[in-house]
């Protein structure tokens, strides 16, 4: 019985349906991951209360800007991150402050220290049981 036979109203229903058990998933599987982030930021911090922060601020600006401010934001979060990542190969590939903690400041050396790495087991597949190699058999 095919799902197209049905009148386009349960059709309708059965797609919705779906449709609003997926956005409860996913926004549960969203606010479980904050709470856990915000847990591990802040000390002594209740699950509860972190996810009470986390739908609170998040319904507050969506609230007040509508649907566009989770537009800007999502924007303005994927610019940050951008600006994140590069500030950390900057700090890690270049070391520019000469940060003596930073054991590396040129690709060469990252190379010489992930090359040391042996994989947990040398019979995974890897050849010479070495993470940087284009030769495995799985």
């Amino acid at each position: 019985y095919p799902l197209c036979a049905l009148s386009p109203t349960t059709t309708h229903l059965v797609f919705c349906t779906f449709a609003f058990f997926t956005n409860l998933i996913v926004m549960m599987s969203l606010t479980i991951a904050g709470t856990a982030v915000l847990n591990s930021l802040v000390a002594d911090l209740s699950p509860e209360l972190a996810a009470m922060l986390l739908a609170a601020v998040i319904g507050g600006y969506t609230l007040i800007g509508g649907l566009g401010a989770t537009f800007y934001v999502s924007y303005f979060n994927t610019a940050l991150i951008f600006v994140l990542i590069l500030m950390l190969v900057v700090e890690v590939f270049y070391n520019p402050f000469e940060n003596p903690e930073n054991p590396f400041g040129s690709s060469e050396s990252v190379f010489e220290f992930i090359a040391c790495w042996k994989a947990p087991e040398e019979n995974m597949g890897n050849k010479g049981g070495s993470y940087l190699t284009f030769f495995s058999s799985g």
